[in-house]
């Protein structure tokens, strides 16, 4: 039995032919392109056929054009019979879809990709509201200010920073964690409080007038970063690597800046710091509007959330470093 399942025929590609063949004994195949031998009308470069265990035979023919078109014919002979099968390829030209914020792949489509950015934002909001009202609550109520202030005040901070890194990584580093509901949203809930209240600690050793312009200067530059993010065809995602090797410089740099207590270092580090996240804040949000080199599947709308979450409160205490004055 010869049976011709499919073609694949785009122009300027490779297109592959697929035959399965069954027969005993044996049969041989020979393949004609418009009734005239493949070895004729192709040089050895232009195709090549490969003959699978599973009675799979697979013509390949490099680079097809459209003049190119014609008949496909394979005929199969044993001893017992003959036979043949054809089929007709032509080739188009491919077409040049343009794209307003996105393609996505696999069984993914504009509606899930709206719904899960959806839902990221309205998490992250949720996020910064606790945060920056834990702020606001350790700036106007003085005894609020007063404990984080005092001895006591910073061994909750500690305490928080490790809880902090616990529930980080659990989200970070455990696919099943960060999807698997409501733990996610519990790891998450703790990561925000425990992060709020270290940013309400730092911020209650600043002037109120340096944590306003602070504030207003990310949700600046954020908004900005966002919209801009949203609509440019540049792919950001494609400068992870780049990305990585800033960090690493930038890491060293602070260290530097440890021992040598140096104010102008100081302001050079947090200025650097605050451009890297802006860049680190485009790179996420291109990842989850999809459509890039990489993108975050629509089921991990927790670590979406809390990729821009970080690359925020990153880019606020590096403004708060840089324009800030401590009391």
């Amino acid at each position: 039995m010869c049976t011709l399942r499919y073609f694949i025929v785009i122009e300027g590609e490779r297109t592959k032919c697929h035959c399965f063949i069954t027969g005993q004994p044996n049969p041989t195949i020979r393949w004609l392109y418009n009734c005239v031998s493949l070895d004729i009308v192709f040089n050895k470069r232009k195709y090549s056929l490969q003959l699978l265990s599973n009675d799979k035979v697979t013509l390949t023919i490099e680079d097809w054009s459209q003049e190119a078109a014609g008949e496909i014919i394979i005929i199969v002979e044993n001893r017992a019979d003959l036979m043949q099968c054809s089929a007709v390829l032509t080739a188009e030209h491919d077409r040049k879809v343009e794209i307003q914020w996105g393609d996505f792949t696999d069984l993914e489509n504009k509606g899930i990709r709206r719904v899960f950015i959806r839902k990221v934002y309205s998490i992250l909001m949720i996020q910064l509201t606790i945060t920056f009202g834990l702020i606001a609550l350790f700036h106007f109520i003085p005894a609020i200010r007063e404990y984080v202030r005092s001895p006591d005040g910073r061994w909750l901070y500690f305490t928080s920073y490790v809880v902090f890194i616990v529930t980080y990584f659990a989200l970070v580093c455990s696919k099943n964690a960060a999807r698997k509901f409501p733990l996610n949203l519990i790891l998450l809930a703790i990561l925000t409080l425990s992060m709020g209240y270290m940013m309400g600690m730092i911020s209650a050793y600043y002037k109120i007038e340096s944590v306003l312009i602070a504030v207003g200067i990310t949700a600046f530059v954020c908004l900005g970063v966002t919209l801009f993010s949203f609509q440019t065809k540049y792919d950001f995602t494609s400068c992870i690597g780049v990305l990585l090797v800033m960090t690493l410089a930038l890491l060293a740099f602070g260290i530097v800046c440890i021992f040598t207590y140096s104010r102008l270092l100081y302001t050079i580090y947090a200025g650097l710091g605050a451009v890297l996240f802006s860049i680190f804040l485009a790179v996420d949000t291109q990842l989850i509007i999809g459509g890039k080199r990489y993108e975050i599947s629509a089921e991990d709308h927790i670590f979406a959330s809390l990729m821009l979450y970080m690359d925020i409160i990153n880019i606020f205490l590096y403004i708060l470093t840089l324009f800030g004055g401590r009391e």
